[in-house]
Parts: C-alpha cells; structure tokens; sequence
C-alpha cells in the first residue's frame, strides 16, 4: 500500500486491533487475545460464549504490557485466525 491510508479504513483497521507505539525497537502481540465478532458471524458458531472465550487465550494481552510497541487484537480468532492458514483455522 502506497501512501496515507484512507481515513475509512485506518477506522476499520483499529476495529480489529489496538496499536500502542512507544519508544525503542520492540514489539509484542497478543494474536489470540480479542473476543469481538460481528453479529451476522454469531450464529453460525458452534461453540458457547464461554467456550470460545476459553480457546481465545484472554487475558494474554496482559503480557504485551512488558514492552514499548503493542499490537493487541480484537477480533476472535474465530473470525480471523491470525497465524493459521484458512484451511487450518479452528
């Protein structure tokens, strides 16, 4: 991509994951962390509330806080599994 992101999508970007900029040349993300899906997904999920919460490794954002830079996701890992291939994502 080539230039300033258009503002609509630079919005539809921070809906998917939070960004923290510090100083030095670290970075820590919490790819599972996010909870948050879009209502039209919800009822094709097999699993409860509380099962997918339990698979989406919450809380692990809390780990990212040891470093400067921060990309902490907020969508499930059920609507975007970020560091599977579409044909091994849960």
């Amino acid at each position: 991509m080539h230039g300033a992101p258009h503002p609509q999508s630079r919005a539809s970007l921070t809906s998917l994951f939070e960004i923290h900029r510090g100083q030095g040349p670290l970075l820590a993300t919490s790819v599972h962390d996010g909870h948050e899906m879009r209502e039209s997904l919800l009822p094709l999920l097999a699993l409860s509330d509380a099962e997918r919460l339990r698979e989406e490794d919450p809380f692990t954002s809390q780990w990212t806080s040891v470093c400067p830079n921060r990309i902490v996701p907020r969508r499930s890992r059920f609507e975007v599994d970020l560091n599977r291939a579409p044909s091994q994502a849960i």
